[in-house]
C-alpha cells in the first residue's frame, strides 16, 4: 500500500494543480478511480485511455487542447517515451497513480512521478478512496475494487449503510457475482465496451450520483447502462457454453464484434475456481488471452520472454496476454502442457 506521506503528496500534487486531466484505463477500477477525485476535488478533465502501450495521436491532440498543467494517469503503467517527452517539452508534469508491476526504463522513469501500490498491489480505486478519505465514496471504490478482485477493509462501513446490497457470507467471489454492488461492478465492466461518449456519459453519471442506488435502479437518466449489460450478459453467456473441459483446464476460443476475454475469465473462474481458465479472443491481427487461476502470472512472464511475437502481464491468479496469430498453436501446446493435469 502506499504511505500516508505518498497519499498526502497526490493529494497536493492535485490541489495545486490549476487545469487536471485524469487519464484513465477504461475498466471499473480505472473510471472508478477518475470518478473518486474529480467528484471530491470538484475539478478536472478525463478521458479514457484505450491504447496501450502508446497513446494514438488523436488522444495526444485532445489532451494538449484542454492546455493541463498536469496529467494524472490512473491504473495504467503507462511507457510510452514519445507522448512522455512530449509532455515534459510543453512543462507538463505526468503522474502515474497504478498498482501493475511497472515494466518502464529508467530514462522514462525520471520524465514521470510514479506512485504504485505493487506489489500488495491494491487497486488504482482503493488508492484514490484513501486519498480522499471520503465515506460518501466509499461506494464508488467497491466498483473498481470488486471488478479488480480486491476486498477493501471499508467494506464493513458500507454494508452498514447499505445491508441489503451486500451479502451475509462476504468474500470477493460471492461479493462479485450474487450482490446487488458487485452487479454496479459488472455493469459498468460491461458498458464501458463502448464510445468514449458512452463512456463519459458513464463517468458522470458516477460523479453526479448521490449513492449506489442511482446507478443500481434503473431510471431514465442510467436505462442505456442497463440497456448495454443485459445485451452484453447474453453475449456472455452464450459464449460460456462453448467453454471445454480439459482435466484441470478450461479453455475457450472465440471470434466476434466484441472483445470480452477478461469478463468471460472471471466468470468461468467464478464457476470453477479449482481450475485454470483460459479465454482467447481471436482476431485477424492479434489474439487476446484472459488467464485466471494459480501460476497465471509465472506461466504469461515465462510465455513473454521466450516469445518476441507477444506481450502481457498482471497479477498472481488474473493475467493478460496479447500475441500474434502464427504462435498461437505454440502457446496452446505451453498451456495445455502446463495445466491440463495440473
Amino acid at each position: 500500500m502506499l504511505s500516508q506521506k505518498e497519499l498526502i503528496e497526490i493529494r497536493k500534487e492535485i490541489e495545486e494543480s490549476q487545469n487536471p486531466f485524469f487519464l484513465f484505463d477504461n475498466d471499473p477500477d480505472g473510471l472508478s478511480s477518475a470518478a473518486i477525485l474529480i467528484k471530491n476535488f470538484q475539478k478536472g478533465i478525463a478521458f479514457p485511455f484505450k491504447s496501450f502501450p502508446n497513446i494514438d495521436y488523436s488522444l495526444r491532440e485532445k489532451i494538449e487542447k484542454t492546455s493541463p498543467d498536469k496529467i494524472f494517469v490512473l491504473d495504467k503503467p503507462l511507457s510510452d517515451e514519445n507522448f512522455l517527452n512530449s509532455m515534459n517539452e510543453k512543462g507538463i508534469k505526468v503522474l502515474i497513480i497504478d498498482h501493475h508491476e511497472l515494466q518502464i526504463s529508467e530514462n522514462l522513469k525520471s520524465k514521470v512521478k510514479i506512485f504504485n501500490s505493487f506489489p500488495s498491489s491494491e487497486p488504482t480505486s482503493y488508492i484514490c478512496q484513501k486519498i480522499c478519505n471520503n465515506k460518501n465514496t466509499i461506494w464508488i471504490s467497491l466498483v473498481g475494487c470488486i471488478h479488480d478482485v480486491f476486498l477493501p477493509e471499508f467494506i464493513g462501513d458500507f454494508k452498514g449503510e447499505f445491508p441489503e446490497m451486500v451479502p451475509s457470507k462476504i468474500d470477493i467471489s460471492t461479493l462479485k457475482y450474487t450482490s446487488e454492488i458487485g452487479e454496479i461492478s459488472l455493469m459498468t465492466s460491461l458498458a464501458l465496451k463502448s464510445s468514449n461518449q458512452t463512456i463519459q456519459n458513464i463517468l458522470d453519471l458516477f460523479i453526479n450520483a448521490t449513492g449506489p442506488k442511482d446507478l443500481y435502479l434503473e431510471n431514465e437518466k442510467n436505462s442505456f447502462i442497463h440497456k448495454k449489460y443485459k445485451q452484453m450478459n447474453k453475449i456472455i453467456d452464450r459464449t460460456i457454453s462453448k467453454a471445454k473441459i480439459f482435466g484441470n483446464l478450461v479453455f475457450l476460443e472465440y471470434s466476434g464484434e466484441y472483445s470480452l476475454s477478461s469478463d468471460i475469465a472471471n466468470k468461468l473462474y467464478f464457476k470453477n475456481p479449482n481450475k485454470f481458465i483460459a479465454v482467447c479472443y481471436k482476431k485477424y491481427d492479434a489474439i487476446n488471452i484472459s488467464l485466471r487461476g494459480v501460476g497465471a502470472k509465472k506461466f504469461t512472464e515465462k510465455f513473454v520472454s521466450s516469445n518476441k511475437n507477444s506481450m502481457g502481464g498482471g497479477h498472481e491468479v488474473a493475467c493478460g496476454l496479447r500475441i500474434y496469430p502464427e504462435i498461437f498453436e505454440d502457446f496452446k501446446k505451453e498451456l495445455f502442457t502446463k495445466f491440463r493435469n495440473s
